[in-house]
Protein backbone atom coordinates (compact mmCIF):
# COMPACT_ATOMS: atom_id res chain seq x y z
CA UNK A 1 0.00 0.00 0.00
CA UNK A 2 2.96 2.35 -0.58
CA UNK A 3 3.88 2.36 3.11
CA UNK A 4 7.29 1.56 4.59
CA UNK A 5 7.86 -0.78 7.54
CA UNK A 6 10.91 -1.62 9.64
CA UNK A 7 11.35 -5.26 10.61
CA UNK A 8 14.16 -6.30 12.93
CA UNK A 9 15.17 -9.98 12.63
CA UNK A 10 14.63 -11.88 15.87
CA UNK A 11 11.82 -9.59 17.00
CA UNK A 12 8.14 -10.02 16.40
CA UNK A 13 6.12 -7.52 14.46
CA UNK A 14 7.05 -4.55 12.32
CA UNK A 15 7.08 -0.84 12.94
CA UNK A 16 5.57 1.56 10.42
CA UNK A 17 7.92 4.33 9.28
CA UNK A 18 6.32 7.74 8.83
CA UNK A 19 7.60 9.56 5.77
CA UNK A 20 7.06 13.29 5.43
CA UNK A 21 8.13 14.24 1.92
CA UNK A 22 7.62 17.80 0.76
CA UNK A 23 7.82 18.33 -2.96
CA UNK A 24 6.60 20.92 -5.45
CA UNK A 25 5.31 17.91 -7.48
CA UNK A 26 7.07 19.16 -10.59
CA UNK A 27 7.33 15.68 -12.04
CA UNK A 28 3.61 15.03 -11.59
CA UNK A 29 2.48 18.23 -13.27
CA UNK A 30 1.18 18.16 -16.78
CA UNK A 31 3.80 19.15 -19.30
CA UNK A 32 3.86 19.73 -22.99
CA UNK A 33 6.52 18.10 -25.11
CA UNK A 34 7.55 18.75 -28.67
CA UNK A 35 5.83 16.07 -30.74
CA UNK A 36 8.51 16.40 -33.42
CA UNK A 37 10.98 14.75 -31.04
CA UNK A 38 8.79 11.62 -30.96
CA UNK A 39 7.27 11.64 -34.46
CA UNK A 40 7.36 8.10 -35.86
CA UNK A 41 5.27 8.37 -39.02
CA UNK A 42 2.88 10.66 -40.87
CA UNK A 43 0.46 10.44 -43.79
CA UNK A 44 -1.26 13.39 -45.51
CA UNK A 45 -5.02 13.10 -46.06
CA UNK A 46 -5.97 12.13 -49.67
CA UNK A 47 -7.48 15.62 -50.12
CA UNK A 48 -4.57 17.35 -48.37
CA UNK A 49 -6.52 19.14 -45.64
CA UNK A 50 -5.30 17.14 -42.64
CA UNK A 51 -2.62 14.78 -41.36
CA UNK A 52 -2.45 11.39 -39.70
CA UNK A 53 0.46 11.29 -37.26
CA UNK A 54 1.94 8.50 -35.19
CA UNK A 55 3.64 10.01 -32.16
CA UNK A 56 5.01 7.86 -29.34
CA UNK A 57 3.02 4.85 -30.55
CA UNK A 58 -0.34 6.63 -30.71
CA UNK A 59 -2.31 7.76 -33.77
CA UNK A 60 -3.48 11.38 -34.02
CA UNK A 61 -5.40 13.25 -36.70
CA UNK A 62 -5.31 16.99 -37.12
CA UNK A 63 -6.46 19.56 -39.62
CA UNK A 64 -3.67 21.62 -41.13
CA UNK A 65 -4.92 25.06 -40.11
CA UNK A 66 -8.01 24.75 -37.90
CA UNK A 67 -9.46 22.61 -35.11
CA UNK A 68 -7.54 20.63 -32.53
CA UNK A 69 -5.66 17.37 -32.48
CA UNK A 70 -7.64 14.14 -31.95
CA UNK A 71 -6.10 11.01 -30.46
CA UNK A 72 -7.50 7.69 -31.67
CA UNK A 73 -7.40 4.21 -30.16
CA UNK A 74 -6.52 3.23 -26.60
CA UNK A 75 -4.94 5.90 -24.44
CA UNK A 76 -2.47 3.49 -22.82
CA UNK A 77 -1.23 -0.07 -23.18
CA UNK A 78 -1.46 -0.40 -26.98
CA UNK A 79 1.18 0.56 -29.53
CA UNK A 80 0.11 1.71 -32.99
CA UNK A 81 2.32 1.89 -36.08
CA UNK A 82 2.22 2.56 -39.83
CA UNK A 83 -1.00 4.60 -39.99
CA UNK A 84 -2.37 5.23 -43.49
CA UNK A 85 -5.51 7.02 -44.69
CA UNK A 86 -7.98 4.86 -46.58
CA UNK A 87 -9.55 5.91 -49.87
CA UNK A 88 -12.27 8.46 -49.21
CA UNK A 89 -10.44 9.81 -46.16
CA UNK A 90 -13.17 8.86 -43.67
CA UNK A 91 -11.00 6.30 -41.85
CA UNK A 92 -7.45 5.10 -41.50
CA UNK A 93 -5.75 1.74 -41.06
CA UNK A 94 -2.82 1.01 -38.77
CA UNK A 95 -0.97 -1.85 -37.12
CA UNK A 96 -1.74 -2.37 -33.42
CA UNK A 97 -0.64 -4.85 -30.78
CA UNK A 98 -3.88 -4.67 -28.77
CA UNK A 99 -4.45 -8.44 -28.88
CA UNK A 100 -0.83 -9.31 -28.13
CA UNK A 101 -0.11 -10.00 -31.81
CA UNK A 102 0.19 -7.33 -34.48
CA UNK A 103 -3.06 -6.90 -36.39
CA UNK A 104 -4.59 -4.34 -38.73
CA UNK A 105 -7.10 -1.95 -37.14
CA UNK A 106 -9.47 0.36 -39.01
CA UNK A 107 -10.28 3.58 -37.14
CA UNK A 108 -13.25 5.62 -38.36
CA UNK A 109 -13.14 9.37 -37.74
CA UNK A 110 -16.62 9.30 -36.20
CA UNK A 111 -15.18 7.99 -32.93
CA UNK A 112 -16.62 4.48 -33.17
CA UNK A 113 -14.62 1.52 -31.86
CA UNK A 114 -11.80 0.31 -34.12
CA UNK A 115 -12.44 -2.77 -36.23
CA UNK A 116 -9.81 -5.53 -36.41
CA UNK A 117 -9.26 -6.97 -39.89
CA UNK A 118 -8.73 -10.74 -40.19
CA UNK A 119 -7.77 -11.30 -36.53
CA UNK A 120 -7.05 -14.99 -37.11
CA UNK A 121 -4.39 -14.39 -39.80
CA UNK A 122 -0.71 -14.18 -38.87
CA UNK A 123 0.65 -11.12 -40.71
CA UNK A 124 4.11 -11.40 -39.20
CA UNK A 125 5.72 -8.08 -38.27
CA UNK A 126 4.71 -5.49 -40.87
CA UNK A 127 7.61 -3.22 -41.83
CA UNK A 128 5.80 -1.11 -44.44
CA UNK A 129 2.17 -0.48 -45.30
CA UNK A 130 0.45 1.39 -48.13
CA UNK A 131 -3.28 1.86 -48.73
CA UNK A 132 -4.81 1.79 -52.20
CA UNK A 133 -5.95 5.24 -53.38
CA UNK A 134 -9.19 3.84 -54.86
CA UNK A 135 -10.23 0.65 -53.02
CA UNK A 136 -10.37 -0.52 -49.42
CA UNK A 137 -7.17 -2.53 -49.82
CA UNK A 138 -3.73 -2.32 -48.29
CA UNK A 139 -0.42 -3.82 -49.29
CA UNK A 140 2.03 -4.65 -46.55
CA UNK A 141 5.54 -6.04 -46.44
CA UNK A 142 6.63 -8.01 -43.40
CA UNK A 143 9.81 -9.27 -41.75
CA UNK A 144 9.44 -12.64 -43.54
CA UNK A 145 10.09 -10.95 -46.91
CA UNK A 146 6.44 -11.36 -47.93
CA UNK A 147 4.21 -8.94 -49.81
CA UNK A 148 0.65 -9.32 -48.53
CA UNK A 149 -2.50 -7.85 -50.06
CA UNK A 150 -5.39 -7.34 -47.61
CA UNK A 151 -8.94 -6.58 -48.73
CA UNK A 152 -10.32 -4.60 -45.78
CA UNK A 153 -13.99 -5.02 -46.71
CA UNK A 154 -13.91 -8.79 -47.22
CA UNK A 155 -11.18 -9.45 -44.66
CA UNK A 156 -9.29 -11.59 -47.16
CA UNK A 157 -5.52 -11.85 -46.92
CA UNK A 158 -3.31 -13.06 -49.77
CA UNK A 159 0.46 -13.41 -50.01
CA UNK A 160 1.21 -12.15 -53.52
CA UNK A 161 5.02 -12.34 -53.54
CA UNK A 162 7.96 -13.47 -51.43
CA UNK A 163 11.65 -12.70 -51.73
CA UNK A 164 14.11 -15.40 -50.65
CA UNK A 165 16.89 -12.83 -50.16
CA UNK A 166 15.73 -9.56 -48.57
CA UNK A 167 12.76 -7.54 -47.39
CA UNK A 168 10.35 -6.18 -49.94
CA UNK A 169 10.28 -2.38 -49.79
CA UNK A 170 9.22 0.76 -51.64
CA UNK A 171 5.50 -0.06 -51.87
CA UNK A 172 3.68 2.38 -54.17
CA UNK A 173 0.18 2.18 -55.69
CA UNK A 174 -0.63 3.63 -59.10
CA UNK A 175 -3.05 6.61 -58.92
CA UNK A 176 -5.93 4.46 -60.21
CA UNK A 177 -5.17 1.71 -57.65
CA UNK A 178 -4.87 -0.98 -60.32
CA UNK A 179 -1.12 -1.56 -59.97
CA UNK A 180 1.33 -1.94 -57.13
CA UNK A 181 5.06 -1.32 -57.54
CA UNK A 182 7.71 -2.50 -55.07
CA UNK A 183 11.39 -3.34 -54.76
CA UNK A 184 12.31 -7.03 -54.84
CA UNK A 185 15.74 -8.59 -54.28
CA UNK A 186 16.57 -11.17 -56.98
CA UNK A 187 19.96 -12.08 -55.52
CA UNK A 188 21.50 -12.12 -52.04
Amino acid sequence: GAELYLHTPGQEGSERIEVDFRSPRVHRQRRFIRASDYLEDYDPHPEGHSLLLTVRGRPFTMACWEQGVTQHGEADGVRYRLGRWLSGGDAFVCVSDRSGEERLDIHALDGSAPRVVAPEVDLGRPVSLEASPRARQVALANHRHELILVDLEEGSVRVVDRSPHARISGLAWSPDGAWLAYSFAETP
